[in-house]
């Protein structure tokens, strides 16, 4: 019979553990960066079903994506530390079988460019994902054979502990990405963008085409055929390549189908910006309290404006016409929307055309436009998520707990043993 492990303890100690934290450390980084952007999590998620033709509630999706995450996390933690030997190795077997036979599906039809594995953090090629996970997978399978030959530094009586904090951890990270914006922002346009960089003046409109519509009638248009007034602009079609020359440019449009993306975007003063990527999940009773807003921002002297979806049916004419819009409103990709600020509606606040902070709509006080009345300088004063150090004391509060799971499962005993050993001395 062949042996797939050394005889020698040491060496199958030391491959053990090598194995542990490299594999662990994928997995580890895996799930870290889906918890941190849960919605880029989310909208991957859709992307898969979307493409096989799968009508799946979002609160369905969600969940999936929330589970599959933490269990990527939490194996990965439990394989780094040895605990759980023999189930984190088969769960991680079972899921890297899954994930291996999904990439060689991706490799051979390539429905998508990028399999989401480590989010927007790390973008493989198909190619190399499927390499990746090839290795991963026969490292898992050897680890399944060893890996409860060799012990752990989190003992049996405590490795429940371990998980629990390392769900809480991940769980209240995936809550901040998903509720307010990523702690971490791996996208093109992170706070501190300038827009000076990005906004590009000679957009190539060769593929782009603009679709109106007239008596019922829907046409396509080139960007040189634009029609007359009677004529109602729908969506605009990048015929399935985009016009970006880079992949942080970014495209505004007008009521017209033109573009607007220099007059959409202030490079000296304040400007808000409200960015529905979903406008047809954006909660109008918002409306009426945007539009005040809007008026007390520009009479301090800034600006407030909508970026909507492109593909929202019946445009910014539609738009204007639920919300009774007093302020200025373009279309973007729904893409680029989601690119720039996480959530069905978001907030993104531009100082001299750089972003200094962003915020789901939702996660803002509902009266922010009374408390701006009597405050200002409060769109200043908001901090970016990524500045106000919450990731640094959750991590550091993380570590203290896995410490203290450390201490009760090997320090602990050792002292409460000589304590012991000590009495029965005394005793004699």
């Amino acid at each position: 019979m062949i042996k797939l492990y050394p005889e020698n303890k040491k060496k199958l100690t030391a491959i053990t553990w090598i194995l542990r934290i490299l594999v662990g450390a994928v997995f580890i980084f895996s799930g870290f960066v889906k918890l941190i952007d849960l919605w880029g999590s989310l909208l991957k998620f859709e992307e898969y079903f979307i493409l096989w033709g799968i009508d799946m509630p979002r609160q369905i999706v969600l969940f999936g994506a929330v589970g599959l995450s933490l269990v990527e996390f939490t194996s990965g933690i439990s394989l780094a530390i040895g605990a759980f030997r023999h189930t984190t190795t088969i769960i991680l077997t079972a899921l890297m079988t899954i994930m291996t036979a999904l990439t060689v599906y991706i490799f051979l039809y390539n429905p998508v460019s990028d399999c989401g594995c480590f989010g927007d953090a790390v973008i493989l090629s198909n190619s190399n994902t499927l390499i990746k996970n090839i290795i991963l997978l026969i490292s898992i399978i050897y680890l399944l054979v060893v890996n409860h030959r060799v012990n752990g530094i989190v003992k049996p009586k405590v490795q429940w502990m371990a998980t629990v904090f390392t769900i809480a951890y991940g769980g209240i990270i995936a809550y901040i990405g998903y509720s307010v914006q990523p702690l971490i922002d791996f996208r093109p346009f992170p706070v501190g963008t300038n827009f000076k960089t990005v906004i590009n003046e000679d957009v190539d409109d060769c593929n782009i085409t603009f679709i109106y519509e007239k008596d019922g009638v829907t046409k396509e248009f080139k960007a040189d055929e634009i029609p007359d007034d009677s004529w109602t602009f729908i969506e605009r079609n990048s015929q399935g390549s985009n016009p970006h020359k880079d992949a942080t440019s970014l495209v505004l449009y007008d009521e017209d189908g033109q573009d607007a993306t220099l007059q959409a975007i202030d490079t000296i003063g304040s400007e808000l910006v409200l960015i529905v990527s979903e406008p047809e999940k954006y909660g109008l009773s918002r409306a009426a309290k945007t539009n005040r807003l809007a008026e007390t921002i520009e009479r301090n002297g800034g600006r407030l404006t909508a970026w909507i979806a492109s593909n929202y049916k019946g445009g910014i004419e539609k738009w204007k016409e639920l919300t009774n819009a007093e302020y200025d409103v373009y279309q973007a990709d729904d893409t680029d929307l989601k690119m720039i600020v996480r959530g069905e509606a978001g907030l993104i606040y531009i100082k001299d055309g750089t972003v200094s902070w962003k915020r789901q709509v939702y996660s803002l006080p509902p009266d922010i436009d009374d408390e701006y009345k009597s405050n200002p300088q409060l769109l200043s004063q908001i901090k970016p998520i990524e500045d106000t150090g919450t990731l640094m004391w959750l991590t550091i509060g993380y570590i203290l707990s896995m410490l203290l799971v450390y201490c009760m499962g090997v320090v602990l005993p050792k002292v409460v043993r000589t304590a012991g050993k000590t009495s029965q001395e005394n005793k004699i």
